[in-house]
């Protein structure tokens, strides 16, 4: 569902009632004196959640208001960005549903008020959205590790369509993200990521405020085998996300109301899930030896000539030595890419679901088709009964 959020609102839509919770005084950015530029293009006023509510463990907005020169004067906007999982529920873990949306706008306000601005409710609902994080809790309690799957992850390539240029590994296979300048693609082990400091963790958004371990400590000291996969979509830019929804059939003007969506949020991240899931196949092939690979290949495919099926073996048997990109690269110099995207065209075709590692991959697709939102409430289903 839709975790954090950064909302854009204009001078017209918000006032300030306490200008000194800002620094500097947000005074000096909407009445005279002014403020000067001293030659900068903007000027802004920032007014985070204080240290003594982070101990306290109340959750607040990031606010900022920016003041920029533009034609024929001054654009004020009030930038708020926050985790909508967090103001309701104090965590990200819990995860939001679209009957929660009046909730949201509510407790928004309310906080709002309590840091100093004045936003009504109508506005927070037509708000603008700049950048916006769409995610799934996956839990395990069947022994499988995020890191297991993870560790698969890292081998695959990412299609080009998806507009990924760079790959990130982090954490000693804690985490992988798929990223360009406009969104990221990221996947991570959630409860590893938790203890984590501030400059490791993938979510490093007020981590003093973090008492989601709570809700996996009873668990886990009654040895139960709890692992939580995160998906998170992460769109920068409205251009951005007017491209992916218009991608997969989905109107939107990116407000806070249209864009709090369990459906928009499901097909972003199946759209994704789908994309690697295709690629994982030669991964999944590297659990069988290269006889065992020849194999299972000629009884699949019994028109291919002998070469087309050895070509295969020998192609998951150099990812699994060294990864598809330096695979790729290596094998470019000597050849078409197009004859190595055949290849693996061969290999996606084949079925894998024999294999027994495909079952967690499977699982994931499953929670993505069924979306149905994780509680921390569901971790009493693995505890348990009392006598």
């Amino acid at each position: 569902m839709i975790d954090t959020v950064l909302l854009k609102i204009p001078a017209d839509k918000f006032s300030v009632t306490k200008p000194d919770s800002f620094e500097p005084n947000a005074m000096g950015l909407l009445r005279q004196p002014y403020l000067p530029f001293h030659g900068q293009p903007y000027l802004k006023a920032i007014n985070n959640p204080s240290k003594e509510d982070l101990k306290q463990g109340i959750y607040r907005p990031r606010l900022t208001i920016y003041k920029r020169v533009a034609h024929g004067g001054f654009r004020i906007n009030l930038h708020i960005e926050l985790s909508l999982p967090k103001l309701i529920f104090g965590n990200n873990f819990d995860e939001l549903d679209d009957v929660h949306f009046d909730a949201v706008i509510a407790a928004l306000k309310k906080q709002l008020l309590l840091m100093g601005v004045l936003v009504t409710q109508d506005n927070l609902r037509s708000a603008a959205v700049h950048a916006v994080h769409y995610s799934k809790n996956i839990m395990f309690d069947d022994f499988t590790t995020a890191s297991m799957i993870l560790a698969d992850l890292e081998k695959i390539k990412m299609n080009r369509h998806m507009d990924l240029n760079r790959t990130d590994f982090r954490n000693q296979g804690e985490a992988v993200r798929y990223y360009s300048k406009a969104y990221e693609f990221v996947l991570y082990d959630k409860v590893a990521d938790l203890t984590k400091s501030a400059d490791r963790a993938m979510e490093k958004e007020e981590r003093d405020c973090n008492l989601q371990m709570n809700i996996f400590d009873a668990v886990r000291r009654q040895g139960k085998p709890v692992e939580v996969l995160r998906l998170e979509l992460r769109l920068k830019s409205q251009q951005k996300m007017k491209a992916l929804f218009e991608k997969v059939g989905i109107d939107s003007d990116c407000t806070l109301q249209s864009l709090f969506s369990k459906r928009m949020s499901q097909a972003l991240l199946r759209d994704y899930w789908d994309d690697i899931y295709e690629q994982l196949v030669p991964v999944l092939l590297q659990e069988l030896d290269a006889s065992q690979q020849f194999a299972l290949i000629v009884k699949q495919r019994p028109q291919w000539k002998p070469q087309r099926s050895l070509a295969a073996v020998a192609i998951c048997a150099m990812i699994r030595t060294e990864g598809h990109r330096k695979t790729r690269s290596r094998l470019v110099k000597r050849f078409s890419p197009r004859t190595l995207e055949r290849i693996y065209k061969d290999i996606k075709g084949l079925d894998f679901r024999i294999l027994n590692k495909a079952k967690p991959f499977q699982h994931v697709t499953k929670a993505l088709e069924t979306f149905v939102p994780l509680k921390s409430t569901d971790f009493a289903i693995l505890s348990p009964q009392p006598l």
